[in-house]
């Protein structure tokens, strides 16, 4: 590469970096959605610091994200509460421009650093008050470090890749998915160029530690974990491919558009063709990271699915997966500028467009939309009503309860009243949410023949974190 495409490429970087980091800010000022209160609900109601670290054994209680929600206490801006992850972001950004800066062959960093930047599934992680934005930081330096460490073996940095994996660990526990690929990588590598003994007294040196540690962990606080409760989808698959999809910035399936989810298996169908052929190609160059690929990309998620087993499973639960897939996408886009592809990239660059198109119109809804407005719904509701308490209802009693219990108080001293979903008793206000981007807004909602309930307004979200709100006022049944 000469010195002025790499020039070039640092300063579209730069520029990419920058509206990155301006898009996470505007994120963070959001209303807080379900899963940030609970987590901000745990961290509140902790009685002190040695309760989050040996007593909240839950899933939700991701511990370095939850000291810092403890550290913060009580206050109303949602933007304190994500500055943990919005930091983590941000310097994860910073640290790939800068390793990819440091030689012309590490410039698969820099386009790694664009990728990221302009994500729309990292924005959202990055720009939320829990454990996944730290744990990408630490994960994209854990990646830094071993391929330092490849080439230059020293104790020195496997010292500060034991402190990023600890660090990683306590920021979200699924970045031990991470630990499937990455020893088989690291070895094979230094096996390649120091011969087995060496390899083998080095990957000693870089994993014992760190499986060790990791082992105490699991032996003490993740085995005690309950099983989880959540938003529960309606299959494993429909998650693996809604992933893809969110990994190219574009819509979720949807259960009312049966044309959209037979393009979208299509698509899920070639992208996965087009990772299993880049890797192969990585092999056929001589880069020992096809071991990791090949492990992190498709063993990982069949080991989450198939092994595991998870009761509640969504794309963030394998964000490492994603994360891994964007650092395979900005080496094969490396190689390609640098001319080391056998053979024309057309689908490469096809998935490039897919890239750029999807995340930009992702991140338009995302600037227009946000987690949705949970707040200015319960305003909405508040400034229509004649009288107090208020009655509402709604489709699911937990997370409305959760939302309802947060915000209300912040925006009115009136009391209101909550009828559960499954009793068919009058309220005055309905409340419907939804994750299809595509459900057709209907104008009335009838319980009964004689309770029906007719829109008054919608209150839409982005996508993956939070849920549209529907409102619904209590009417006249309309034939």
């Amino acid at each position: 590469m000469t010195v002025e495409n790499k020039n070039s490429l640092q300063c579209g970087a730069i520029v990419l970096m920058l509206i990155g980091i301006v898009i996470r800010c505007y994120g963070s000022t959001s209303d807080l959605w379900l899963d940030e209160l609970w987590s901000l609900g745990y961290a509140l109601n902790a009685p002190s610091v040695s309760s989050i670290l040996f007593d909240l054994k839950i899933d939700n209680n991701h511990i370095f994200n939850t000291l810092y929600l403890y550290s913060i206490g009580s206050v109303r801006s949602a933007f304190l509460y994500r500055i943990l992850s919005l930091s983590s972001g941000m310097l994860a950004l910073i640290a790939l421009y800068r390793e990819g800066s440091r030689k012309p062959e590490h410039s698969s960093w820099t386009i790694l650093c664009m990728l990221l930047s302009t994500s729309f599934l990292v924005i959202l992680y990055a720009s939320e008050a829990r454990g996944y934005g730290l744990m990408a930081f630490c994960l994209i330096i854990s990646w830094v470090l071993i391929q330092r460490f490849i080439e230059t073996p020293t104790l020195s940095t496997a010292i500060g890749f034991w402190i990023y994996a600890a660090l990683g660990l306590f920021a979200q526990f699924s970045y031990a998915l991470f630990f499937l690929g990455a020893p088989l990588w690291s070895l094979y590598a230094l096996w390649k160029r120091l011969g087995f003994m060496q390899a083998l007294r080095w990957g000693l040196i870089l994993w014992l530690p760190v499986g060790l540690g990791s082992l105490l962990l699991y032996i003490t606080y993740i085995s005690h974990i309950p099983p989880g409760t959540g938003y529960l989808y309606s299959s494993s698959f429909e998650v693996l491919l809604n992933t893809v999809l969110l990994t190219f910035g574009l819509p979720s399936v949807s259960a009312v558009f049966p044309a959209l989810g037979a393009l979208s298996l299509l698509f899920w169908i070639c992208t996965l063709c087009i990772m299993l052929r880049w890797i192969y190609q990585l092999f056929s160059l001589g880069d020992e990271r096809w071991l990791y690929f090949i492990s992190t990309l498709i063993i990982v998620p069949l080991f989450v699915v198939l092994v595991l087993s998870p009761r509640i499973f969504c794309t963030r639960y394998i964000f490492v997966v994603v994360l891994s897939f964007y650092w395979l996408f900005s080496i094969m886009l490396d190689y390609s500028r640098r001319g080391l592809l056998p053979s024309p990239a057309v689908s490469l660059w096809a998935l490039t467009l897919i890239f750029v198109l999807g995340n930009l119109y992702a991140n338009i809804r995302f600037l227009s939309y946000l987690r949705g407005k949970p707040e200015s719904a319960i305003s909405y509701i508040i400034q229509q009503s004649d009288k107090f308490p208020v009655s509402i209802t709604a489709d699911n009693d937990y997370r409305t309860l959760m939302m309802l219990a947060y915000y209300w108080p912040r925006v009115s001293t009136e009391h209101y009243s909550y009828t559960s979903a499954d009793n068919t008793q009058a309220a005055d206000w309905y409340l419907f949410q939804t994750r299809d981007q595509f459900m057709p807004v209907t104008q009335q909602q009838c319980r009964t023949e004689s309770l029906c309930y007719c829109l008054e307004e919608t209150f839409p979200f982005s996508a993956e974190s939070g849920w549209e709100w529907r409102l619904y006022r209590q009417c006249m049944p309309k034939k």
